[in-house]
């Protein structure tokens, strides 16, 4: 017999069964379409970790912290430049910096602000992922030089006026206009980690018009306190950052940073007799390394030395395990319903064969050869694998669409997980489901094969029945 007319027997073979072969091929199609699902709602929990990681800030960065050095317990580890430097030596570190920051006031002519000012090294800057939107980075030849986060020229305002809020909760942004009152680039500007600066021209020495202008006052007011000397910093450039840290925080070399406030300290304690605490170090460093892949092994190295670390990628490490044992569990839940396909399959195809088995008999009377048996009970296995497969592809498909469309809380446990819980994005935008062209064209041919696995005990049964007995049997 032709592989055509084999193929014709099968089909009319499952035709005239339909109940029979339509509830097969549902079981299959159900089967089908749970496996899809399934690997699908894997493959987008995968493309949402890559996705979030991308937008994670500073994912190749590692905080250091020196809580017990910087509190002067005297056995703490010291993170001094001796200990950054053998840090920058590390494998996969691309650079490391000390981090010192401190609030500090600033005058503008007739305005002023408050602001961060961070000390770091100059050398690192480039690499800490900072992006300039005018001028450069800090200059390393002098000691005051000055990096402005993006929006730290908003903070200057009249003085006695107070720091006018936008943008993160502080004021009625819908009633303040956001006004650089000084070209952050050329004005004269002199910072002090003394607020006492500020505090003196708004309370003895200032006066309001008529207007609501503060201006000088023409009779200076005594000021009851000593007033630390500013100095006037050069501004090197401006970022260009849209988050907190970056928009509302300056920089300036670290070397310069701790030398303003020791002789800071040094000052309070000889003009009011105020001894800061001893410390050990600097507060904090950042280390940055090669690849995201390279952090957790650089993190713990680092704690060698005794240090408590943070990177941002540490909370994904514990979020993908986590993941990973949830995909774990539904790339089992798709195994056990291919199995149950098979089983379906075999159920069906075994109850054909014994059925039928005056049928085969009569074949093989008539000269049919074992191969042809063999290939009739296959043939209508694989159809019923290969119906199964490409209906439950559509079937697939249309769940998907509902799964990524409309709010199913009770699938939002294998969706996407978030992984950085200090800048969420809202899961919509993450698909719950992905079927990739792939992931059918490789489903409908596995679905095929099953039906063959499932129909191969039935026809080696079916060709092992000797024709005198089928032909007797009722």
């Amino acid at each position: 017999m032709s592989n055509f007319d084999v193929l014709t027997m099968a089909l009319r073979n499952l035709f005239k069964r339909k109940t029979r072969t339509f509830l097969t091929v549902l079981g299959v199609i159900i089967s089908y379409t749970s496996f899809v699902l399934i690997f699908s709602m894997s493959i987008a929990q995968n493309d949402s970790f890559n996705e979030q990681m991308k937008n994670i800030q500073d994912a190749l960065l590692i905080q250091i912290y020196n809580w017990n050095g910087y509190n002067g317990v005297p056995d703490a580890p010291v993170l001094d430049n001796a200990v950054i430097a053998e840090m920058k030596n590390i494998e996969n570190v691309t650079t490391a910096t000390p981090y010192m920051s401190y609030y500090m006031c600033a005058l503008s002519g007739r305005y002023q602000a408050q602001f961060e000012v961070v000390g770091i090294d100059p050398e690192a800057m480039p690499f800490l992922g900072y992006k300039l939107k005018e001028g450069a980075y800090i200059d390393a030849n002098d000691p005051y030089s000055f990096v402005f986060g993006a929006d730290v020229p908003y903070n200057f305002q009249s003085q006695g006026g107070g720091r006018i809020s936008y943008d993160y909760g502080w004021g009625p942004q819908s009633q303040q206009e956001r006004v650089e009152n000084i070209d952050i680039m050329k004005d004269k500007i002199q910072v002090s980690p003394d607020y006492s600066l500020i505090q003196s021209k708004e309370n003895n020495n200032t006066q309001i018009q008529d207007n609501g202008e503060y201006v000088p006052d023409p009779v200076f007011s005594t000021v009851d306190q000593s007033i630390y000397p500013p100095f006037e910093i050069k501004t090197a450039g401006r970022l260009d950052g849209t988050d907190y840290q970056t928009s509302q925080t300056s920089y300036i070399n670290i070397k310069t940073m701790t030398q303003i406030l020791n002789d800071y300290a040094k000052w309070q304690e000889k003009e009011f007799g105020y001894k800061q605490p001893e410390t050990f170090g600097y507060q904090m460093a950042y280390v940055k390394c090669d690849s995201v892949k390279d952090v957790s092994k650089v993190a713990e190295t680092i704690k060698e030395y005794g240090f408590e670390v943070y990177y941002a990628t540490e909370s994904v490490d514990a979020l993908k395990k986590t993941a990973e044992s949830t995909q774990f569990f539904l790339i089992l839940l798709g195994f056990i319903t291919a199995v149950l396909a098979v089983i379906g399959i075999a159920n069906t195809m075994i109850t054909a064969t014994m059925e039928r088995t005056k049928e085969i008999g009569i074949m093989k009377v008539i000269g049919a050869a074992l191969k042809d048996v063999t290939k009739l009970f296959l043939f209508e296995a694989a159809i019923i694998g290969l119906f199964g497969g490409i209906m439950g592809a559509g079937l697939s498909y249309l769940v998907s669409y509902i799964f990524n469309n409309f709010d199913l809380p009770f699938l939002q446990m294998v969706s996407s997980v978030q992984v950085d819980p200090w800048n969420p994005v809202p899961i919509q935008e993450f698909p719950i489901s992905i079927i990739t062209p792939y992931l059918t064209a490789l489903a409908i041919p596995i679905s095929a094969a099953v039906g063959l696995v499932a129909g191969l005990f039935p026809t080696i049964r079916a060709t092992k029945i000797s024709a005198l007995t089928a032909i007797r049997s009722n």
